[in-house]
């Protein structure tokens, strides 16, 4: 993807698993830490933060990344959202805006991911990259709790 493609990232991904149960993934620390940073080295960790977390984990080729996630908002039953903020060495940081929609298909959760306000066109291909294995890892995450 280059610089003329949108600005935002939108994914969707239907899960099998009660709507209650993937809000709880999405905020709490000890579950975040097992399937939103790379599972490689010791080094990757999530804290939680009254107005969110941060994550931190070594990036391939970079470093030490680090990325802090500030709710605007209490999360709802359905919904987060929030500021993104990301630090990889080398790379340089970006800032951008994350909503995610938890839709209830009785017993089953859709999510309603969308990313914006990237500060160009390199971030938002880095992310989509990333949310595709983050999602990748939380649905194998559900099958081993």
């Amino acid at each position: 993807m280059g610089d003329s493609a949108p600005a935002s990232i939108r994914i969707s991904r239907e899960l099998y698993v009660p709507q209650s149960l993937v809000l709880e993934v999405w905020i709490e620390p000890a579950h975040l830490a097992c399937w939103y940073v790379p599972p490689e080295g010791e080094e990757s960790s999530v804290h939680g933060r009254e107005d969110g977390f941060r994550a931190v984990w070594r990036d391939a080729s970079a470093g030490l990344a680090t990325e802090v996630f500030e709710r605007t908002a209490p999360p709802a039953a359905g919904a987060l959202a929030g500021t993104l903020h990301l630090s990889i060495p080398g790379r340089g940081s970006c800032d951008s805006r994350l909503h995610v929609e938890l839709a209830d298909l009785g017993g089953g959760c859709r999510i309603e991911l969308s990313q914006e306000a990237f500060p160009e066109g390199a971030w938002r291909d880095w992310y989509d990259d990333a949310w595709a294995h983050r999602l990748a890892r939380l649905e194998g995450y559900f099958s081993s709790i």
